[in-house]
């Protein structure tokens, strides 16, 4: 019995470490009030993320999304908007066009020759004020006021300038406390502290 016990607890230790190292690695999600606080999020895309890296802003209720691809580096970084034609958003696609038609915004609809994405309408956006306007037109044409309960997360990776500036930041802060100083990186991206 004394083997099997052994064998068992081993199995249990190594579920457990998998299961939170899978817990920790997922986006961190932001709680969103009102769809003005986007913008702090957005910076932090432009300045932390690496290029393609992307927020998503998700309504908690109806789990409708926007999202935003960067592109390009830091100090030139613009965001890519994109809306697809897609099963879950098919029904609202055409009041989104309508919506950003209406206002002036420019937009293209780009094919993706799939069948169940079949296009997306994308906005290349310059200015940040400007990417928040676009998700609460975009939200609204869904029918979701811009003070509802949003969730905010990242995917990607985090700019290599970005790190570099985190690591000299680390290491001035350790001559500061003389060596007493943790990062935690956690495994989900553009979430780092530096204590």
């Amino acid at each position: 019995m004394g083997i099997y016990n052994t064998i068992l607890i081993i199995v249990v230790i190594i579920v457990l470490i998998w299961g939170f190292i899978k817990w920790m690695s997922r986006p961190l999600r932001h709680r969103v009030k009102n769809l003005d606080e986007l913008e702090r999020f957005l910076q932090g895309l432009i300045i932390q993320g690496a290029e393609g890296s992307i927020l998503i802003v998700k309504d908690k209720k109806t789990k409708m999304f926007v999202q935003f691809v960067k592109l390009g580096k830091k100090n030139r970084a613009m965001l890519h908007f994109g809306f697809p034609d897609a099963p879950w958003s098919r029904r609202y696609f055409q009041e989104v066009e309508d919506a950003f038609k209406i206002r002036n915004i420019q937009y293209s609809i780009n094919q993706t020759g799939e069948d169940v994405v079949t296009k997306f309408l994308d906005i290349d956006i310059v200015k940040i004020d400007k990417a928040v306007k676009i998700a609460k037109i975009a939200f609204n044409a869904m029918h979701i006021p811009p003070s509802g309960h949003f969730q905010a997360y990242y995917e990607g990776d985090l700019d290599e300038d970005y790190l570099k500036e985190l690591k000299q930041e680390f290491h001035r802060a350790r001559k500061k406390k003389k060596g007493k100083t943790f990062i935690f990186v956690f495994p989900s991206p553009l979430s780092v502290s530096v204590i």
